[in-house]
């Protein structure tokens, strides 16, 4: 495999990279509650020449817009920001002085990396093409609660498409990191790319009473394991053998005590799908089956299912537009061509629906040999820091296939632009 193409910019900065992102692991912050992050980098991007920072959208969100000789072409790029209700557990490699000090909370998918890839790339952006030198209007986004809180949606709803000064964003480009994608390679597809994901809540109601005396009640616990195990055959018998669709049960809560037979119970859990015609038969088959267990038990049975986060479609043009510059910085064997989307969920979604971009899995495995060892959402997660180096040049690569013309790049490297920072 060819060494990446890592501008010289970031290698002087690195150091400075990984203190950064140590730092923000260090305090992790649930969706909407970003103050300590978003205050960081809002203060990170006023002090760069040319950006004018706006705060607000979505509660804790930050953007910041770069603007050259002219308005358009409008362009995304966009990190996440929130941390996870995960307590952390400290791995073998990691030093203790940057291990989470929010007790219970966790950067346990990356986003303190994505952070820091998306804020250095404007560090070094802002040095090598001067808002004279490029035409366009490049809108960094600092997304708040991914993690199941919509915020992406939200700053929708918050007017993101004309923040400031600009009328409408051409195009949304995201990054990710993986810890189960080699380093030094970029997984992508067009087409659905991550699954939608929606929620059920389910109450069932029974008739409670003693451990003992089990033939005068109705036992919500015995119904809810009932239930359950029908759940789990909705995908297996129900759902197109050659359509992707996951249900879940995440929680179950019942009971007081080991002499009382529960009145009620709550199951709580995820559907992921592809596309409408699947989401449409889980959430019909979940309703139906809460129908006849209840029937069948003699009790009540309640079930809500919430859409939460649409499937994240790419865009053909903009992938290959990604593909293109990727390239440039990992070489041809740098581009894993995915064949089939993952069933994790992403609320990138939202922009995408919107507006026409691309999101991408910048590879970033601790080591070729565990792959899978520190997955993402584990009190164990972990990334390898040279990938903020490749995803800070991806960034940067974007930038000037989109922005920036050929002659223009080649005099500005000529007259050595890159070396002032």
């Amino acid at each position: 495999m060819a060494s990446p193409k890592i501008h010289p910019e970031f290698k002087r900065i690195f150091s400075d990279m990984v203190t950064a992102r140590r730092m923000l692991h260090a305090w992790p912050e649930l969706g909407f509650e970003e103050v300590k992050t978003s205050s960081y980098v809002a203060e990170e991007l006023r002090a760069l020449p040319g950006i004018s920072v706006h705060r607000g959208l979505a509660k804790t969100g930050v953007v910041g817009i770069y603007r050259g000789r002219t308005a358009s072409p409008t362009i995304a790029f966009r990190a996440d920001m929130d941390g996870l209700p995960v307590n952390e557990r400290p791995s073998h490699f990691r030093d203790a002085s940057w291990v989470s000090k929010n007790p219970g909370v966790s950067h346990a998918c990356g986003h303190d990396g994505h952070i820091v890839m998306l804020l250095f790339f404007a560090k070094v952006l802002v040095h090598l093409y001067p808002p004279s030198t490029f035409d366009g209007t490049l809108v960094f986004v600092f997304q708040p609660a991914e993690e199941g809180g919509g915020g992406a949606e939200k700053m929708l709803a918050d007017n993101l498409l004309s923040v400031g000064d600009i009328k409408d964003i051409d195009a949304f480009y995201g990054i990710h990191l993986m810890s189960g994608v080699p380093l030094g390679k970029l997984a992508i597809k067009s087409g659905p790319i991550m699954a939608g994901i929606d929620t059920f809540d389910i109450h069932v109601q029974g008739v409670g009473g003693h451990g003992a005396m089990p033939h005068q009640t109705v036992d919500s616990i015995l119904v809810a394991t009932a239930l359950v195990q029908q759940l789990h055959h909705i995908v297996s018998r129900n759902t197109d053998p050659m359509e992707a669709a996951v249900l879940t049960v995440g929680k179950i809560n019942a009971g007081t005590a080991v002499n009382v037979i529960a009145d009620s119970a709550e199951i709580n859990g995820t559907i992921r799908h592809f596309n409408a015609a699947v989401q449409s038969v889980l959430h019909d088959r979940i309703k139906t089956l809460c129908a006849g267990v209840a029937k069948a038990y003699d009790c009540t049975i309640e079930a809500k299912v919430d859409p939460e986060y649409p499937p994240t479609i790419n865009h053909e043009k903009e992938t290959e537009i990604v593909v293109r510059s990727v390239k440039k910085v990992l070489g041809e064997d740098g581009i894993l061509r995915m064949q089939k989307g993952v069933m994790g969920s992403e609320d990138f979604s939202y922009f995408l629906n919107v507006r026409p971009g691309a999101f991408m899995f910048v590879g970033a495995a601790v080591s070729d040999k565990d792959i899978n060892k520190y997955p993402h959402h584990s009190p164990i997660f972990e990334f390898h820091e040279d990938a903020l180096l490749i995803g800070a040049s991806i960034w940067l690569q974007l930038f000037e296939d989109i922005f920036i013309q050929p002659s223009v790049r080649s005099g500005l490297t000529a007259m050595g632009t890159g070396s002032r920072l």
